[in-house]
């Protein structure tokens, strides 16, 4: 789990970042990177990385205008190759979140939140580019973190009915491939889980996992990196 902050991100530079039009528009990616999150699922590591487009920076009282995200997703072991498949505009904020340290203490953080969907079976390094319009002001925010909260569709969802079950219903099998993420299995039952990747709550409740504090969400959702400027 992610009690740990995972780094940190430089907003000092800046790099175009175009906003397609329509979704057959191609990108052609920048290798200029941050990294910002890794996890694990289907047994495939992988990690997220993002580059911004900023304006207005100012230095020495570490300010500036973000005006836009890309993000990209990098598999780098397994057999299950996952995808962006959607950043929702309107959970890209300021926000305050509750982190569970290491030590059992409990940390208020003020947060440039990003909430990115990924999902198996989709295209690796593929670029997914967000507007954000956001002013980072490093007096009035003392500490600033950008935030990514993972979350995960399911392997056989659907947006279209594909004739073999219900259009927007997960389905726990298709083309032979077992979407183990969503789903516990015993022969032929299925049985499908929701604890390994809910939401966080609003609240932070802390249960135990072998008398040992644990965060109230599933497997590495929340990733956290300190904003610096240099």
């Amino acid at each position: 789990m992610n009690f740990e902050l995972t780094g940190t991100i430089n907003f000092s530079e800046s790099y175009d970042i175009k906003i397609p039009k329509n979704k057959s528009e191609k990108i052609i990616p920048d290798k200029r990177y941050q990294f910002v999150y890794a996890s694990q699922l289907y047994g495939t590591f992988f990690g997220i990385f993002v580059k911004f487009k900023t304006s207005n920076l100012d230095r020495i009282n570490k300010s500036c205008t973000v005006e836009a995200a890309e993000f990209m997703l990098v598999n780098y072991s397994g057999e299950i190759n996952l995808g962006i498949v959607d950043i929702e505009k309107d959970k890209i904020e300021y926000k305050n979140f509750r982190v569970l340290n290491m030590d059992g203490t409990i940390s208020d953080l003020q947060c440039l939140n990003f909430d990115i969907t990924v999902k198996g079976l989709e295209e690796s390094f593929k670029p997914y580019p967000v507007k954000v319009d956001l002013q980072i002001n490093k007096e009035k925010h003392k500490n600033i973190y950008l935030r990514v909260n993972r979350k995960l569709r399911p392997l056989h969802h659907s947006t279209s009915n594909d004739g073999k079950f219900p259009a927007n219903e997960p389905h726990a099998v298709k083309n032979q491939v077992f979407d183990s993420e969503t789903y516990n299995r015993s022969g032929l039952f299925y049985n499908q889980t929701k604890k390994l990747h809910k939401d966080p709550k609003a609240a932070l409740i802390m249960p135990t996992y072998d008398e040992k504090p644990a965060a109230p969400w599933g497997s590495c959702i929340p990733g956290y990196n300190k904003i610096i400027f240099e």
